[in-house]
């Protein structure tokens, strides 16, 4: 039996047929897209430092595929974070038109570039996790390309209105395609935008306008094609903060935003504020040179322009953030005893709930910040602004090239190859977006001031321009440039017989970048400035698969990958705003995978059994957080990680009746750190040494996706009304380790800490045990209710309303990710500091939740 039509019974069966189904199905991506847009708008900050610019840790990848599992899995469990067998968004490769759009520096793709423009983004192609594709390599966690051909869609017009009460509240869109005309072209377009005065977390607001254009010519009789694609969405949107769960508690809202507050003329400000814009061009060419024959090439250029803004405060001024860990009634009150009276009365005025308080302390006091700048200044004495909002800026301008040959050997055999070759010109920098009502602000790093003040130098951020005044608009704190260069060779061949089907490949990659420092910077005056060292890394990769069809209703398959891979340039320096030091042991990742597959199709049921392997060695990452000891910011990066995921999945459909179908989709795995990594400890200010120590991190978990997840539904199609009702779950889900609290060294301190206070040896080694408990977040249950109509109309119109609701339970008490602090309780005794024994949970983790009951309302019409 040809396997080729075999797949396409497997994928009829799984998915209900029938066009209004289709329609139903392409909503439900729309919703899944939106999904982890709307996600992207949390501030993924890893110790309250670094802002995850991508902020998708999930897969959406899953929104296109017609496999079983990761159809049903990829849009129920997106708002879990949930992430098909543990792989992060790097290991999903994204393509538009042919041509890869992961980001060189940071791995993943940013999906915000595409967002709002749904109507333009529904023909992809996917390659699921180690299959063979004909577009790409591949990955671990596969690829997906998007056709944004003006040719590839079929000719109307169509409107759609949306409403949720999600990140933003209304979304609008309308998409004009001519289709293919006599003479050979094809010209689409789209306008949408979505708007929120203020989203569902409060403080929060969302604007974005998409715009989409693109031409086709094709010429000698469809063998030749050239197409212009040009698009973007840019997008203005307020953040959320995760937080501890004593802020959450206190407040009784569990989407609690830290980030806002009142201004003196009462209008609510978020001083998290991410502006994006990624305008892009691709040019296409597809020469169809004989019947066996077909070259794909590609020219594209994309501009991203990110910032996110964030308070920051200098010469001592005082920490504003609300939920600042000395604010919180159990510091103040100096107890987590909530029938305390000191803690109730401190709660209440923290909360604004005391006897004539009109607002309390939980939300960012702009007024209170603006007075301190005007009272710097009162004396006449034009003092540096102390409190500032910056604007992290994360720009990049990236050019890429690819071209991929497919050629049919004979009826059984195709070979394809590719190459493709991209340069990255990334530019991270701090702009001074709002003084405050101060003058200016003198660059100088607020932290070697305090602690080198004999040092004029090394408070310096540019020796350059010793004590600059900077004003609104201009660049200060530091300043680089990241130049990354990339090319690929890849090739694969693909055998189809009666029986049998395999395919072998594979790649050769060659990366190359590094940093140019704009400023010299007096902390790191030999090495942050000009041109620094250029690290190069080849990096092979092969695949393989086979497949064994029994016969037309089961089928047996294999797959496996082993390659290494480069270092990713954020993960590649320890502190690159101000040098050029590189994480020791910089070298590729060796990465190794496997997976073993049960497909059946029946009249009845369908469906998909599956068990993986993926094993990581010498891998690196980094985290940061504040240092108190110290009183600065620490960069910890730790290299030669080990890491594996394993586990199986499965996914069921049975038809019970001619309307009504089960589906059952589910995972058991596990995300582990398999030994103990080299960490290295650098602090911004060069107050102290590098510290080289391990991180005993074996047996943890890998925070980031449940390990245990499934969804359960009941779907019933008639007459083009469509109703589903899913039961979801997630268990095992854990938040990643934070790796100072783990070393030999602090793990020491609290064992003399336990001593000295004349616990047991048993009471201590339990207060250690307790210390190093990984956290982990509690398993839980959701519901989604979604129902859809399709009305044809006369002259071949089409009108369809779509409605989901999602957490129909009202589940508020959902925690789906955040971070442990890297902070350390210490205490300042005899002229050191030891841990606080005391309040070892000083510094607990911060948490993000899941929104309750919300909605997605969708109505569009196509004519």
């Amino acid at each position: 039996m040809n396997y080729r039509l075999l797949s396409v019974v497997v994928i009829s069966a799984v998915m209900n047929t029938g066009f209004a189904q289709e329609n139903a199905d392409n909503i439900r991506r729309d919703f899944q897209k939106e999904n982890s847009f709307e996600l992207s708008a949390i501030d993924e900050s890893t110790q309250d430092e670094n802002a995850d610019l991508a902020g998708q840790n999930f897969s959406t990848l899953a929104t296109f595929s017609n496999d079983p599992f990761l159809s049903e899995v990829g849009f129920q469990l997106s708002a879990f974070r949930f992430n098909p067998r543990g792989y992060k968004n790097k290991f999903e490769q994204t393509y538009l038109n042919g041509i890869q759009f992961n980001s060189m520096i940071r791995g993943n793709f940013n999906y915000s570039m595409i967002g709002g423009m749904n109507d333009a983004t529904r023909n992809a192609t996917t390659q699921d996790y180690l299959q063979a594709s004909l577009f790409s390599f591949g990955d671990l966690a596969g690829a997906q390309n998007y056709d944004l051909r003006a040719g590839s869609f079929a000719r109307g017009t169509k409107v759609t209105l949306t409403y949720t009460n999600r990140n933003y509240q209304q979304r609008a869109m309308v998409s004009h395609h001519t289709g293919l005309n006599r003479n050979g072209w094809a010209f689409s377009a789209l306008l949408g935008g979505r708007y929120a005065y203020e989203g569902s977390v409060e403080g929060t607001f969302y604007h974005n306008l998409a715009y989409f254009f693109g031409a086709e010519k094709q010429w000698d009789n469809g063998k030749q094609s050239l197409s212009l694609t040009t698009f973007g969405s840019p997008v203005q949107r307020a953040q959320q903060s995760a937080s501890v769960q004593e802020a959450y508690t206190l407040t009784g809202n569990n989407l609690y935003n830290s980030y806002w507050g009142y201004m003196p003329d009462g209008s609510k400000r978020n001083q998290r504020v991410v502006t994006s814009y990624d305008p892009t061009v691709i040019l296409s060419h597809i020469w169809k040179i004989d019947r066996l024959n077909k070259l794909t090439s590609g020219l594209a250029f994309n501009y991203n322009r990110y910032g996110s803004t964030a308070l920051n405060w200098f010469n001592n001024a005082t920490d504003p953030r609300p939920d600042y860990y000395r604010y919180l009634p159990s510091y103040t009150a100096s107890t987590y005893n909530v029938l305390d009276p000191k803690y109730i009365a401190d709660a209440r005025f923290w909360t604004g709930s005391g006897e004539g308080m009109d607002r309390g302390r939980s939300q960012l006091a702009w007024n209170e910040i603006y007075e301190a700048n005007r009272n710097n200044n009162l004396h006449g004495e034009n003092q540096s602004a102390l409190y500032i909002v910056e604007e992290r800026r994360n720009d990049a301008i990236e050019t890429s090239f690819n071209t991929t040959l497919e050629k049919k050997l004979n009826e059984e055999v195709t070979f394809v190859a590719g190459l493709d070759a991209r340069h990255t010109l990334g530019k991270t920098f701090d702009v001074v977006a709002d003084l405050l009502g101060a003058n200016y602000l003198i660059d100088i790093d607020k932290y070697g001031e305090r602690d080198f003040p004999g040092n004029q130098d090394v408070k310096q951020n540019d020796l350059l321009n010793p004590n600059r005044r900077v004003k609104e608009g201009d660049i200060f704190g530091y300043n680089y440039h990241m130049n990354v260069t990339n090319g690929n060779l890849w090739a694969q061949m693909h055998h189809n017989y009666q029986y049998w089907e395999f395919f072998y490949a594979a790649k050769l990659s060659a990366t190359s970048y590094f940093r140019d420092g704009q400023m010299k910077n007096g902390r790191y005056p030999q090495n942050s400035y000009g041109k620094g060292e250029v690290h190069t890394f080849i990096d092979p990769a092969v695949k393989a698969g086979i497949v064994y069809k029994m016969d037309g209703r089961n089928l047996f398959s294999v797959n496996g990958m082993f390659k290494t891979q480069a270092p990713l340039p954020y993960d590649a320096y320890t502190t690159p705003r101000i040098s050029d030091e590189a994480a020791p042991g910089l070298e590729s990742e060796i990465i190794s995978s496997a997976d073993i597959n049960y497909v059946f199709t029946y009249p009845k049921i369908n469906g998909r059994i599956s068990g993986f392997f993926t094993d990581y060695q010498k891998g690196i990452q980094k985290i940061s957080y504040y240092n108190d000891s110290y009183r600065t910011f620490v960069h910890h990066s730790i290299s030669d990680v080990s890491k594996r995921n394993f586990g199986a999945e499965a996914a069921v459909k049975y038809n019970v009746v001619k309307n009504v179908t089960l589906s059952l989709a589910g995972t058991w795995s596990q995300f582990t750190y398999t030994k103990n990594p080299m960490g290295t400890v650098r602090y911004e200010n060069g107050s102290g040494e590098d510290i080289n120590e391990g991180v005993a991190i074996e047996n943890y978990h890998v925070g980031g996706s449940p390990e245990i997840a499934g969804t359960f539904g009941v779907q019933y199609f008639w007459n083009f009304w469509w109703f589903e009702i899913n039961l979801n779950g997630i268990a095992n889900n854990y938040l990643d380790p934070s790796y100072i609290q783990r070393t030999p060294t602090v793990m020491e301190k609290v064992r003399k800490a336990a001593d000295n206070a004349g616990y047991t040896a048993a009471q201590r080694e339990a207060t250690v045990a307790g210390w190093i408990a990984q956290t982990k977040l509690d398993d839980a249950i959701t519901m989604d209710i979604s129902i859809s109509k399709l009305l044809y109309l006369k002259g071949g119109r089409q009108l369809n309303f779509n409605l989901n609701a999602v957490n129909v339970l009202n589940n508020r008490g959902v925690r789906t990710g955040g971070f442990e602090q890297g902070r350390l309780p210490l205490v300042f005794s005899n002229d050191e500091y030891k841990i606080d024994l005391e309040n070892l949970n000083k510094f607990p983790a911060k948490f993000y939740y899941m929104q309750g009951f919300n909605v997605f309302l969708n109505i569009g019409y196509k004519f």
